[in-house]
C-alpha cells in the first residue's frame, strides 16, 4: 500500500501519454500474464496518425418522430399485449407472469433491482435462485416478499456475491392465450387501465415518447455517428489485443459466475456456438472496440483533452465503491484477473470517453427531419 499511490500516479502519467502514445519498455506484474504481455507490447503512438476525423461538432441528430416510427411503436404495443391477462388464480411452474418488483438488501433498495411490467416465465432460470420458485402459489394481483440469493462470483456486481436479497413482488397478471387486438379506443382504455381513453390520445403519447427518448439519447447517437464517419487507416495490433483480452476475460468471468468451470461447455449450452465461432466473433468485436477507442482518442487529441489528477482520483474512488472494494491493491488485482484490464488505463479511457462525449453532445444539433 505504501507504494501504491506512486504506482497509481505513474500509471496516470503513462495513461495520459497513452492518448498520444503508450508507455513502452516498462515491465508489468499485474497478476495476469496475458495482460502483462499485451501491456509490454504497447508502443508510443498518436491516434490522429491513424484516424481522419469527420465532423464531430455540429453533428445533426434526428429527434423527430416519423409516421413510420409511430406505427412501429403501435405495432409493438399490440405485440406486447397480444396475450390475455388473467387476474385470478395462483401462479404455477411454467406460467408466464407480469410483475413489478423492488429488491432490498439490508433494508435498502439497491440499484438495478427494480422493474415494472416485467414478463417472467416461472422455471426459466432467468432470475437469481429463489426468485421464481418464491412466486409459485402466489395469487394473481397479490404482492408478496420473495427471498433470493445471488450466485457466488456474481459478475454484474461482485459485492452482491452470495448475498440474500428480499424482493417485494406484485403479480400483475398471469399471461393467458394469445388474442388478436385492434388499436382502437377500447383496446387503449383496457391496456392503460383508463389513463388513456382514445386511440388518438395514446398515439400522441407514443409520439412524445419517441421524441423524448431521442432527445435523451442525443449524445450517444451523435457519438456513434462520429465513430462511424471517421476514417481509420490502421489500428495498432496491441490495441486490438487489449480489447480482445478484455472481452474474453469478461465473458469467462461471466461463465464462472453461472457455475461453469468449462468455458467451452458454457459456449455450447448458453450461447449455442462453438469455440471457433466464439473466437471469430471476439476478433470482430475487438476490432470494433479498438476502432471506437482510437477515434475517441483522436478527438481528445484534437481538443487537447487532458486528465487532471482530481478526475482520476474521483473515478478511482467511484470504481472502488461500485465494486465494494476499499483496498487499491485489491481492486487492481481484481480488474486484472477477472476482467483482463489494467485499471489505470481503464479508468483514464472512461474519463476521456466521457469528456469527448460531452463535447460532441454539447455541440450536437437537433433535427426533426
Amino acid at each position: 500500500m505504501k507504494n501504491m499511490k506512486k504506482m497509481i500516479m505513474t500509471a496516470v502519467i503513462c495513461s495520459l501519454i497513452f492518448i498520444t502514445g503508450a508507455c513502452s519498455g516498462k515491465k508489468y506484474d499485474t497478476g495476469n500474464a496475458e495482460l502483462d504481455k499485451v501491456l509490454e507490447a504497447s508502443k508510443p503512438y498518436k491516434a490522429l496518425d491513424y484516424v481522419t476525423l469527420g465532423e464531430y461538432k455540429g453533428v445533426k441528430v434526428d429527434t423527430g418522430a416519423s409516421d413510420e416510427e409511430i406505427e412501429a411503436e403501435i405495432q409493438k404495443v399490440l405485440d406486447d399485449n397480444k396475450y390475455e391477462r388473467i387476474k385470478e388464480g395462483k401462479v404455477k411452474d411454467g406460467d408466464t407472469v407480469n410483475i413489478d418488483y423492488t429488491g432490498y438488501m439490508d433494508g435498502e433498495a439497491f440499484e438495478g433491482g427494480s422493474a415494472e411490467g416485467f414478463d417472467l416465465e416461472i422455471g426459466s432460470g432467468s432470475f437469481i435462485p429463489g426468485f421464481e420458485t418464491g412466486l409459485i402459489g402466489v395469487e394473481a394481483g397479490a404482492t408478496t416478499d420473495v427471498e433470493a440469493t445471488f450466485p457466488e462470483n456474481y459478475s454484474n456486481n461482485p459485492d452482491f456475491s452470495g448475498k440474500t436479497a428480499t424482493f417485494v413482488v406484485t403479480v400483475n397478471y398471469i399471461r393467458g392465450e394469445e388474442k388478436e387486438h385492434t388499436f382502437d379506443d377500447a383496446f387503449v382504455n383496457e391496456i392503460t387501465d383508463g389513463e388513456y381513453t382514445t386511440a388518438d390520445a395514446y398515439r400522441s403519447k407514443l409520439k412524445d415518447d419517441i421524441i423524448n427518448e431521442k432527445k435523451q439519447n442525443k449524445g450517444n447517437t451523435a457519438y456513434s455517428q462520429v465513430i462511424s464517419e471517421a476514417k481509420v487507416k490502421d489500428i495498432p495490433q496491441f490495441i486490438i489485443d487489449t480489447m480482445r483480452l478484455r472481452l474474453d476475460a469478461n465473458y469467462k468471468t461471466m461463465a464462472s459466475s453461472y457455475g461453469y468451470t468449462d468455458f467451452n461447455k458454457f459456449l455450447t449450452e448458453s450461447w449455442g456456438i462453438s469455440e471457433e465461432e466464439y473466437n471469430s466473433q471476439m476478433d470482430e468485436a475487438a476490432i470494433q472496440y479498438a476502432t471506437e477507442m482510437l477515434v475517441t482518442k483522436a478527438v481528445a487529441e484534437k481538443e487537447n483533452i487532458i486528465i487532471e489528477e482530481e478526475d482520476y482520483n474521483n473515478a478511482l474512488n467511484m470504481y472502488m465503491q461500485s465494486n465494494g472494494v476499499s483496498d487499491e491493491d485489491e481492486i487492481m488485482k481484481l480488474v486484472a484477473t477477472n476482467y483482463g484490464s489494467y485499471l489505470p488505463d481503464l479508468i483514464n479511457e472512461s474519463i476521456i470517453a466521457q469528456k469527448v462525449t460531452d463535447i460532441i453532445t454539447q455541440n450536437a444539433v437537433e433535427s426533426d427531419s
